[in-house]
């Protein structure tokens, strides 16, 4: 008898980290600090710092927004692999957590959009540890662990620019 009980205990633990992870896997997607603001935000900013001459700049907000594109790939076919719909939502069906791109800064200052950049790869890794927190499955966790690699160095290119415009 005590083995069905710890079985069944299993079987809920495991049935409320996959809950969780589904709920972390839909914010790194399309939640406020998810790829798919990541990216938006980033090609917004490409055609600001382009539009200011900074090519340099432009080419750094450009390349960070393809990977965050890559990264959405990579979160896409990991939700579809769980058999969750890849819809751009934290907590679907609820009507007031949708993709609302509102949410990402807008802005015309070079230093005001990196400031911005950092602020948001900030929080988009402190989702992702709390993601590799929850997570059992090795596939799950190494794609997460190859997504936070690329979002520290893109926190690192951003930092390096941020100090060029404030010396």
């Amino acid at each position: 008898m005590n083995n069905f009980i710890i079985n069944a205990d299993t079987e809920k633990q495991d049935k409320n980290n996959r809950a969780l992870i589904i709920q972390k896997l839909k914010l790194a997607y399309g939640g406020e600090h998810g790829e798919l603001n990541s990216a938006a935000l980033f090609i917004y900013n490409f055609y600001s710092f382009k539009r200011l001459d900074d090519f340099d700049g432009a080419e750094l907000m450009l390349n960070i927004a393809v990977s965050d594109l890559k990264h959405f790939k990579m979160l896409c076919e990991l939700m579809i692999s769980l058999g969750i719909d890849p819809i751009y939502a934290c907590y679907p069906p609820c009507q007031t957590d949708f993709y609302w791109s509102a949410k990402k800064g807008y802005s015309d200052s070079p230093k005001k959009m990196l400031s911005d950049g950092v602020a948001f790869k900030l929080n988009a890794i402190s989702d992702y540890k709390r993601l590799l927190s929850v997570v059992k499955n090795s596939d799950i966790e190494n794609a997460v662990k190859q997504i936070l690699k690329e979002e520290k160095r893109h926190l690192r290119l951003i930092n390096a620019m941020l100090k060029g415009y404030n010396s």
